[in-house]
């Protein structure tokens, strides 16, 4: 049996109708810098220059960390202690022009015990965006997939597994964005996917993950 999940939202049309009735003689100068949060905001200072490919930039990043732990498993009747390591390499290439852009990533994440064989796994993604702009409009677009490895301690983790369950991901997605005198209407299509692989408890038997899979779907739409 697969389980799916639904969701759709949006904002209230009576606000989308009253911004696009903003006509010229509206049209003035308007300071959009206030919408956009502090997390949002350019740092220059701080940012990787990248190495310049043509007309592209290329982004490479790898980043190392030690966890040490005393119940890697997460369980309470078997406790096992250990150090855990991450090596996650990563690369984006990112178009350098005035207009459009493209830009495409490759990351991956190695994970290993030292001393607990089950704990090793290594999850990755691929993906790319593009982003189009038309006159005032401004329209992007993207895809990803990739397999992740879901944490001991998740609440849904079961405790007899053997080993970390693990699954596949998609996801595709289109925004659009519309600029008028003194508005700006904005929306969007989002499907998102997980699909678990079975795995098997400590006693050798099949644990079905299936009702577990995941089809997510969700519309928004906003008025400025």
């Amino acid at each position: 049996m697969e389980g799916r999940a639904h969701r759709v939202c949006g904002a209230s049309a009576v606000a989308a109708a009253l911004a696009c009735v903003a006509g010229p003689a509206l049209a003035q100068t308007y300071d959009r810098g206030r919408n956009v949060s502090v997390t949002e905001r350019s740092r220059p200072d701080y940012e990787a220059a990248g190495a310049r490919l043509g007309g592209f930039l290329l982004y490479p990043r790898v980043q190392a960390n030690a966890e040490a732990t005393d119940n890697l498993l997460a369980r309470p009747d078997d406790e096992v202690g250990d150090l855990l390591l991450r090596l996650a390499p990563e690369v984006r290439l990112q178009s350098d022009w005035s207009r459009n852009a493209v830009s495409l990533f490759a990351r991956a994440a190695h994970n290993r015990a030292l001393d607990t064989s089950s704990e090793r796994w290594t999850d990755y993604g691929l993906g790319g965006e593009g982003r189009l702009q038309l006159g005032e409009a401004l329209v992007t677009a993207g895809a990803e997939l990739g397999r992740a490895t879901e944490e001991r301690t998740e609440t849904n983790a079961r405790r007899d597994a053997v080993e970390p369950n693990q699954f596949d991901t998609a996801r595709l997605f289109v925004r659009g964005q519309q600029t008028l005198a003194r508005s700006r209407l904005s929306g969007g299509l989002e499907w998102r996917t997980a699909d678990f692989e079975d795995n098997r408890d400590r006693l050798g038997r099949r644990i079905e993950q299936d009702d577990r899979d995941l089809d997510f779907t969700q519309a928004s739409c906003r008025s400025e």
